[in-house]
């Protein structure tokens, strides 16, 4: 499922009927190729929490949060509790007090609620990540948009990714490279993440070229500037 699908989906707690919110963003571990985190904003306050993506079900039509209640959103661990002997024993926790300006303040509404959602949507930021996290995780909105290098030279910019709705592993990068034409890379064709996310870079690996959501037939793979994975 592409990430941009899954940010426009509702979060649902198991054994509720309402939403409790939705996704924000996805803190994507690059080394381990899965997502780590989801950013989660709740509807019913001016915050957001941090889920562990081993507790959340993926569907067509929501992400369900395998946890208790919805009260546990509400009393997640610090994000400073994420030190070295808990990333290094794997054993995450899963919810998150989330940092940011947006964690504060009562719940907006009416005017200015509907205010707030405009300007988020104009002017979206990046989440903050827990203050230990490692060097690896980087939030998928660092990496949509950015350009995707092989050792050719520019591929296009990456417009989304793929990842898998059983256990929320990476598995596909989509670059456009304009004109329709999307490229779908392989994750583990990625080789290097230079500081500050700027740019993203792997070998020539390239799958199922496509223009728009229909493969590229093989007279204009050439064209497309596909070729087969290395």
């Amino acid at each position: 499922m592409r990430l941009t699908r899954i940010k426009t989906l509702p979060v649902m707690i198991s054994g509720e009927t309402q939403p409790v919110g939705f996704i924000r963003d996805g803190l994507l571990d690059m080394q381990r190729r899965r997502v780590t985190y989801w950013s989660v904003q709740l509807s019913k306050a001016r915050r957001s929490v941090l889920v562990s993506a081993s507790r959340s079900a993926l569907s067509e039509d929501s992400v369900r949060l395998e946890l208790s209640d919805a009260a546990v959103l509400e009393s997640g661990d610090p994000a400073e509790g994420l030190d070295e002997d808990t990333l290094a024993t794997g054993t995450l926790p899963d919810v998150l007090a989330a940092d940011g300006p947006d964690t504060d303040g009562p719940p907006l509404r009416g005017v200015r609620r509907v205010l707030s959602l405009l300007e988020r949507a104009w002017r979206p930021t990046v989440p903050e990540k827990p203050a230990n996290a490692p060097a690896s995780w980087v939030w998928g909105s660092e990496v949509t948009g950015k350009p995707f290098f092989t050792s050719e030279g520019e591929l296009g910019r990456i417009s989304d990714i793929e990842i898998n709705e059983r256990d929320a592993a990476l598995r596909q990068l989509q670059v456009s490279q304009g004109g329709g034409v999307t490229l779908h890379i392989n994750i583990e064709a990625m080789r290097h993440i230079p500081e500050g996310n700027s740019h993203f870079v792997a070998r020539s690996a390239i799958r199922r070229p496509t223009v728009g959501n229909d493969p590229v037939p093989p007279s204009r793979r050439a064209e497309a500037g596909g070729r087969p994975e290395a």
